[in-house]
């Protein structure tokens, strides 16, 4: 089909009307009314030629005739600040007319439609004829106030964001996933020790670890989940030093500004946290261990006096567990009797507000043993009491060690007694026992006094055992120490032990070879001996095995042994019997003077304290372990020593003693003593020169120096010992020889110096017969020994 050419000439006459300035300006009116920018132009006298409805509504600009100007004046049209006048001459359609073209410039202003403000971008372009000649201008008018308020909500946004991103004391840290940083706040640089966060963004998060695979596992675990809260990482600080970081992380997938996937996340610095929390569990693990192995029990009870703690030390200790203590109180637990007490004390404690001790029996699985227990008060911030705690360590052996010292004090002071009376004691048995034997030797075999003084001198002679024997207990006998050998002391005693014990008891001796030495007056200790054997013969009344047993023994320091017995190398002597034993109260008492569990008018209760005097006399120490019906076993220890041993002297009474002429000052301040010693001199055949004193006694001896053989002194008298006469004679007469008497203990006589091994003692009460003897010994001495005086 063809396609009909118009014809021009009639398309010119179509057109025609036109050509009329009112037919374009309606043409072009109609046009710009139904565009949705404004539209105005202007002639180039300044003045609005044309403006569209959607100019006023947008611009505000209103009837025609008014020139940009005054538009601008009537409206306060603005800077893009919102509040900063718009240049007049700067307006778009103003610079239109100067021929410049203008594009979106943006205008702030009000106007009656938009009462609040609107945002308006301008567009002009001037309008020239065909010669160039600017004739006026054009503008478009565009309504931007939402792009603008988003735009202003958006950099408000953006702003708070930075403010919160870089005030935020929470550290911020946006990275790419292969390790890039992209930003952080100050506070993140701060957390790892950098002075800025320019610092930081130069590196990569890989070297705030310490280990790379930390962040491996991190990444993996971000890649699955999307987001990790409260996610621990360990990290590294500038410096080196390590960082706890406690952060929250999310993985965003694509990164509006690189178009990759980064990661941000908040964290906090939880180092001080994290080493407080295992500082916290160190302490606990300490206060564990200490628990632990404490030497005792420690626990904690609450209001409810419910127990919330029991240490795990006090396993096996109790009928419960540590553990079923928790929760129970003590009424639950222990006895009635025990619990009462327990809830007393924890009393005390709750109203005092103070710390209480107390040594309280405690029920064990087997018997009953004493506690020394510690209370206190544990308070709150308001000073009133919480908790109570306690601490308890069994002081079972503190208190038997603390009975044996009592014990040991009583006896001590016993002795002491028996020590003091002593001396006056001898000096009464002296002379009955003296006139006893003087007595006996001038009535006739056929008289019947004869029986008579008998009696006196048996009564005596068990009057001066009875001395002895407390003398030996209390520590004050005197002694002649050797160097002895404890088997042959032993031995040499078989014979008279088996028929001392009789035959229904089995005697068995265990004398180890090799044995040390020891330093001890034998008579004493074959004393300890047979008291021993006499003791053990009374327990086992039906019968049974005594065990005599000697060794070499060395206690080391710390040893379980020094309690008892003092570190040392000793020569160790035991007893053992198989008989009825030796119950706790008995134990107690053991070797007190007099106290003796035997029936009425069996014993002095002197056996057993003599030994222990002896002993202790002789530097050693003497134990004893027994329970009923399990036997006794005493260990006698004695100071080993590398001396060769002496040979024990022939005992008196085996010597035959003489009489003599020689001439003898004898010197004593008790007159029944120096009468009775006289009468024996005389009887003896010596001469004799008596004085009741030294003063006196130095007198004599001025006027018969040459005559006077022998000095017979006391030792101790008033004003002036018998050791200093002795020496103020001497210093005189060195040949002069010097025989001391005297009824005092040995540690008196040891102050007065007579205690020597070469100085002649002879002990008060003393027979006629040893007195002679002793005289014989002195006299017949080759010379003068030196120290007699």
């Amino acid at each position: 089909m063809s396609r009909k050419i118009p014809d021009p000439a009639r398309n010119q006459d179509a057109y025609s009307w036109l050509d009329s300035r009112q037919a374009q300006t309606r043409v072009l009116q109609f046009i710009t009314d139904h565009v949705g920018d404004g539209v105005t132009i202007i002639g180039d006298d300044g003045k609005f030629l044309l403006k569209n409805a959607a100019a006023q509504r947008i611009a505000g600009i209103g009837p025609l005739e008014v020139s940009p100007a005054e538009w601008s004046q009537t409206y306060g049209i603005c800077l893009p600040d919102g509040a900063t006048p718009f240049p007049e001459d700067q307006l778009p359609l103003a610079r239109a007319l100067r021929g410049e073209s203008v594009d979106d410039v943006e205008l702030f202003l009000r106007h009656p439609q938009a009462p609040d403000g609107t945002w308006v971008s301008v567009t002009a372009r001037p309008l020239v004829d065909h010669t160039g000649r600017v004739q006026g201008g054009v503008a478009i008018y565009r309504d931007v106030t939402e792009r603008k308020v988003s735009e202003q909500a958006l950099r408000s946004s953006e702003k708070r964001y930075r403010v919160l991103f870089e005030q935020n004391l929470a550290g911020i840290l946006r990275t790419t996933l292969d390790g890039r940083v992209l930003e952080c706040n100050e506070a993140f640089a701060h957390m790892l020790g950098y002075r800025s966060s320019s610092e930081v963004v130069k590196l990569k998060v890989q070297e705030f670890y310490y280990h790379l695979e930390d962040r491996d596992t991190m990444l993996d675990r971000l890649k699955k989940e999307k987001w990790l809260a409260e996610y621990e990482m360990f990290l590294r600080r500038k410096d080196g030093e390590p960082a706890w970081i406690l952060a929250n992380l999310n993985l965003v997938e694509r990164d509006d500004e690189t178009g990759e996937s980064s990661i941000i996340g908040t964290s906090f610095d939880i180092t001080e946290r994290k080493l407080s929390k295992e500082a916290l569990r160190e302490t606990q693990q300490r206060f564990a261990a200490f628990m632990r192995h404490l030497p005792g029990v420690a626990f904690m009870k609450n209001a409810l006096g419910q127990y919330i703690f029991y240490n795990e030390g006090a396993e096996g200790l109790f009928h419960l567990d540590p553990e079923q203590f928790l929760g129970k109180t003590d009424d639950e637990i222990w006895p009635a009797e025990f619990a009462e007490r327990f809830k007393a004390n924890d009393l005390d404690v709750w109203q005092n507000k103070r710390l209480v001790e107390t040594i309280e029996p405690v029920p064990h699985k087997n018997a009953i043993r004493y506690w020394l227990i510690y209370r206190f008060p544990i308070l709150d911030e308001n000073e009133q009491v919480q908790f109570i705690g306690g601490m308890g360590i069994d002081v079972t052996e503190r208190k038997q060690l603390e009975e044996q010292l009592r014990q040991s004090q009583k006896m001590e002071a016993v002795g002491r007694l028996a020590g003091g009376v002593a001396h006056d004691f001898n000096n009464l048995l002296t002379v009955i026992s003296g006139y006893g034997h003087m007595l006996l030797r001038g009535i006739p075999h056929d008289s019947s006094m004869q029986s008579c003084v008998e009696e006196v001198l048996k009564a005596s002679s068990r009057a001066a055992s009875l001395t002895n024997q407390l003398l030996a207990f209390s520590r004050r006998q005197v002694i002649q120490p050797k160097v002895l050998d404890l088997n042959v002391l032993v031995a040499n005693m078989d014979r008279m032990l088996r028929r001392v014990i009789g035959e229904h008891i089995e005697l068995k001796t265990a004398l180890s070879p090799g044995l040390g030495r020891v330093k001890a007056d034998a008579g004493q200790l074959e004393q300890v001996v047979m008291n021993l054997a006499v003791n053990a013969q009374d327990a086992m009344a039906e019968g049974g095995k005594l065990s005599i047993l000697t060794a070499n023994v060395d206690i080391a320091p710390g040893s379980r042994k020094k309690a008892e017995v003092p570190a040392g190398s000793y020569v160790r002597l035991t007893v053992t019997d198989t008989g009825k034993g030796i119950d706790p109260h008995t134990m107690l008492h053991l070797f007190e003077p007099f106290f003796t569990s035997k029936a009425k008018g069996r014993g002095t209760g002197l056996g057993l304290s003599t030994v222990y005097g002896i002993v202790k006399q002789s530097g050693g120490e003497v134990t004893v372990q027994s329970s009923p019906g399990r036997g006794a076993t005493f260990n006698i220890f004695l100071p080993r020593i590398a001396d060769t041993a002496e040979p024990v002297p022939m005992a008196e009474g085996q010597g035959i003693f003489r009489s003599g002429t020689e001439t003898i000052l004898l010197v004593e301040d008790e007159s029944g003593v120096r009468q009775l010693v006289r009468d024996m001199l005389l009887h003896l055949g010596y001469r004799v020169l008596e004085a009741g004193n030294a003063q006196e006694a130095i007198g004599i001896f001025e006027k018969n120096e040459g005559a006077i053989d022998l000095l017979l002194t006391d030792v101790i008298m008033p004003q002036m010992s018998g050791r200093e006469l002795a020496v103020r004679l001497k210093s005189v007469r060195p040949r002069l020889k010097v025989l001391y008497i005297s009824g005092y203990t040995d540690d008196m006589l040891a102050h007065h110096g007579v205690l020597e091994s070469d100085v002649f003692l002879l002990q008060k009460p003393f027979a006629p017969d040893a007195l002679a003897r002793k005289l014989r010994e002195v006299l017949d001495a080759p010379g003068a020994r030196t120290a007699d005086a």
